[in-house]
């Protein structure tokens, strides 16, 4: 029986741990898998880095300077204006070691930052305002509205001075009434679908403020339709 079974011969405990230790050992075994480890971490953190700033700078103020704006993407820049977390690092410029303050923003509800620019804008004017505003047309508008600001150490003051300027106050107006004309489009298209599937707007409590969050009692037909259009983000 034995000469038709060929058996294969066995590595014994010694030999397999040599065997082991050998492998373990080799310097281009190791340096080879350091390498591919390594090189591995620093595709993962240059993925997650493009990430972050596709995300950020997709709604960067600074990405449409000098560009024409359509009026989806001024929506766009309305709606998700960049507010950072309180751990954000902003970049230290000039001798005296400035940097944006990330409280600004929460002063002046106008202002915005561009972190690919490093520069505030006004982002009612940015959108609204032309180069040149007042009777005709004889003042230029630069810094916060065509090109970043970026004097931190006047900051505070060139923003209070900005919130009392006219072409400041239409360019608020008028952001305002962009911003209700597309709320008012969802109203509007969500009670023609209601009316063309012939489909009651009534609820038990439909009056009073519509809430993004699904209320504990039915609030009926049309605030669920409202709700559901405005979580694929139109507004």
């Amino acid at each position: 029986m034995d000469k038709w079974i060929i058996k294969k011969p066995k590595l014994d405990v010694e030999s397999r741990d040599q065997h082991d230790t050998n492998y373990n050992n080799d310097p281009n075994f190791k340096r080879s898998e350091i390498n591919e480890i390594s090189s591995g971490l620093n595709e993962s953190a240059a993925s997650t880095s493009t990430q972050i700033h596709s995300q950020t700078y997709d709604s960067d103020i600074g990405t449409y300077e000098g560009k024409t704006i359509n009026k989806d993407e001024k929506y766009k820049l309305l709606k998700n204006r960049w507010i950072p977390n309180e751990f954000y690092k902003f970049p230290i410029s000039g001798t005296r070691k400035l940097k944006f303050q990330r409280h600004w923003l929460l002063e002046f509800p106008w202002l915005s930052y561009s972190e690919k620019l490093d520069g505030a804008f006004c982002l009612f004017c940015f959108l609204f305002c032309s180069k040149e505003v007042g009777k005709g047309s004889h003042i230029s508008t630069k810094a916060l509205v065509v090109t970043p600001f970026n004097r931190w150490k006047d900051a505070k003051e060139q923003f209070r001075y900005h919130t009392n300027l006219e072409y400041h106050k239409t360019a608020s107006r008028l952001a305002t009434i962009e911003q209700n004309r597309k709320m008012l489009s969802s109203i509007i298209e969500t009670i023609t679908l209601t009316g063309r599937q012939e489909i009651a707007l009534g609820g038990h409590r439909d009056s009073g403020p519509i809430s993004s969050e699904l209320p504990a009692y039915n609030d009926g037909k049309f605030c669920a339709l409202l709700r559901f259009s405005c979580s694929f983000g139109r507004q």
